[in-house]
């Protein structure tokens, strides 16, 4: 008898997983082994555990991709302009190798990539060129962004994509919910000077002395983290359209770095010139900035906290970027676009919105 149940339940055990196995790999939550089937309603829950496979398995030829200032990007809005197939990679809170890594797998597995449109943060200017924001790679979701198959168990059988992913993406098929797109998933809908000012703690008023030696491995940190994660990539793909855009963050952030004292402001433009003079130097690569976009940086509706800008502002960059070229840096107007924020932004009012 014991034989017999023992015999049961392993063949019940063992049904039971090769059920859930063929479901996960059908319906496949985070694109890990295949494109998004038609019939299929996906949602776009967790960027973290889906771009790899948006990376490795869609069909595109054009990329978005950056921190959170790209997940008001329309896709649609892109591939109207350009001319391409477009997905989008949003990062939130990464630092730039995280964002690199995956345009190499990007690369690597899309033959037809010609287009990339990259948000670089100048808040991540200056740091350790393999910075993790979410820690090492024992602490990520490995199974999912390396080429190794035999870890796919902890995909296919984790409790939590079973009951977080692929259960909710069966209902909503059969239930037929239209399927997420990245333009469904946009965030940053409305802003506000309150909104902004609760999510704000402003520094205490400073006027700290620039160290020589400070800003000298400073420098040295970002030359590496630039020329690691992001010229390596455009030098090594020489034929493909690189648009490479700095966001236009809000006067709250340059607020922050004044009452740190206006050295740390000079500092942080000496930085940009650095970065906008590399990028520069590469023939495929069409650079823009946001930073002077003062009507937009001095208005808080715009903004949902110091950095985060709402949709519309995304909107304004891509229309830029794909059609009136507006605040491009050429080798010619470079340094007068540096002369114009650093002025602006050192000089402006900031103690008049808080009322100071």
């Amino acid at each position: 008898m014991n034989k017999k149940w023992s015999i049961v339940f392993a063949s019940v055990f063992f049904s039971l997983m090769l059920i859930i196995g063929i479901l996960m790999f059908v319906f496949d939550p985070y694109f890990h082994y295949h494109a998004p089937l038609p019939w299929v309603s996906y949602s776009f829950r967790d960027s973290v555990y889906q771009n790899d496979g948006i990376s490795k398995n869609w069909n595109y030829d054009a990329i978005i991709t950056g921190t959170s200032m790209t997940l008001g990007m329309s896709t649609q809005q892109v591939d109207r302009l350009f001319g391409t197939t477009s997905v989008r990679a949003t990062f939130l809170g990464e630092g730039f190798r995280r964002i690199n890594d995956n345009l190499v797998t990007a690369f690597e597995h899309n033959k037809d990539l010609k287009l990339v449109i990259r948000c670089v943060d100048p808040t991540w200017f200056v740091c350790d060129w393999d910075f993790l924001e979410y820690g090492s790679y024992e602490n990520y979701p490995t199974y999912l962004y390396d080429e190794d198959w035999t870890n796919d168990f902890s995909y296919l059988y984790n409790l939590d994509v079973i009951k977080n992913d692929l259960l909710p993406v069966i209902k909503r098929t059969i239930e037929g919910v239209p399927h997420d797109t990245f333009d469904s998933s946009i965030a940053y809908a409305q802003g506000g000077l309150d909104m902004v000012k609760e999510a704000y703690e402003r520094p205490a008023k400073e006027e700290q002395v620039i160290d020589s030696d400070e800003t000298r491995q400073m420098m040295e940190a970002l030359e590496r983290n630039v020329q690691t994660n992001i010229i390596s990539t455009i030098k090594d793909h020489p034929d493909v359209r690189f648009i490479i855009y700095f966001p236009p963050y809000g006067s709250f952030f340059w607020d922050s770095l004044m009452q740190l004292g206006p050295e740390i402001v000079e500092r942080r433009f000496d930085f940009e010139e650095y970065v906008i003079e590399e990028l520069l130097k590469y023939d495929n690569v069409e650079l823009y900035s946001f930073l002077d976009c003062f009507e937009i940086t001095t208005d808080m509706n715009n903004y949902v906290d110091d950095i985060h800008y709402t949709a519309n502002v995304s909107e304004y960059i891509i229309d830029s970027m794909g059609n009136t070229h507006e605040h491009r840096l050429t080798k010619e107007n470079y340094k007068d676009y540096l002369n114009r924020s650093k002025e602006f932004y050192m000089s402006y009012d900031y103690d008049a919105v808080f009322g100071d």
